[in-house]
Parts: C-alpha cells; sequence; structure tokens
C-alpha cells in the first residue's frame, strides 16, 4: 500500500477509530504484559469523544481494529463484575500465555488487567 493510500485511509477514521487506535498503540509500546477489557475500551473511547459526538463503533469493529494494529484478543470471553468481556492484550502477555492450562490462563489474564487511562499516559 503507498503512503497516500495509507494517509487517505487515516484521515476516514472516525473519531472512535482514532482513539481505539491511539489505544493499541499505547499498550503495545508497553514492554510488560497487560491487558485491557472490551468494555473498558469502549467506555474510554466515548469518555474521550466528549459530548454531543456519537461513536458508532461496535465492541466488536473496536476489537477487530485495535486486532489490525498489533494486540491479541483472547478467544474465550473472561466474566469481569457479572459481565462477560472479550479480552485484548499487547503480545508480551500472548508470549506468557502459551502453554498454560485454561484455568491458569483466566487467572493470569486477570491479574494483568489495566486500566485504559494508566496505559494512555504511559504509568506503567
Amino acid at each position: 500500500m503507498t503512503k497516500r493510500k495509507k494517509e487517505m485511509i487515516q484521515d476516514s477514521y472516525s473519531v472512535g477509530q482514532v482513539e481505539a487506535i491511539a489505544i493499541a498503540e499505547a499498550l503495545i509500546k508497553i514492554s510488560k504484559p497487560c491487558a485491557l477489557a472490551i468494555k473498558d475500551i469502549t467506555k474510554e473511547i466515548n469518555d474521550r469523544a466528549g459530548a454531543g459526538v456519537k461513536v458508532w463503533e461496535t465492541d466488536l469493529e473496536i476489537r477487530k481494529l485495535m486486532e489490525d494494529q498489533g494486540l491479541f484478543t483472547y478467544e474465550k470471553r473472561l466474566s469481569l463484575n457479572g459481565y462477560p468481556n472479550y479480552i485484548l492484550m499487547n503480545a508480551q502477555l500472548h508470549e506468557e500465555l502459551k502453554g498454560k492450562k485454561p484455568e491458569e490462563v483466566s487467572e493470569s489474564i486477570k491479574a494483568h488487567l489495566v486500566k485504559v487511562g494508566k496505559v494512555l499516559e504511559g504509568k506503567m
């Protein structure tokens, strides 16, 4: 893909897509294993978009866009605070989970969950 084509695509992104990419890029830069819950991500995107701005992207669209940036999604949804959530993680956590038993994987993911705000601030 040419540089101009990439610029055209980036210019066409909505507010929600721009925020999702910013969160994904920030999580990728963190050198320690970290994970984010999709519901926390979508809440942060809506908060950052501001009052009066409607974010139309679904959880699925946001998740797929973030995967395209280089994040990994845990194949099962984990129950967090009584709600099922997809989990997006950086490469460090994805690598750490390889070879673990299923019950160990979910506990390890929960231990590495962080808040979106901390990821964006770089305070990890």
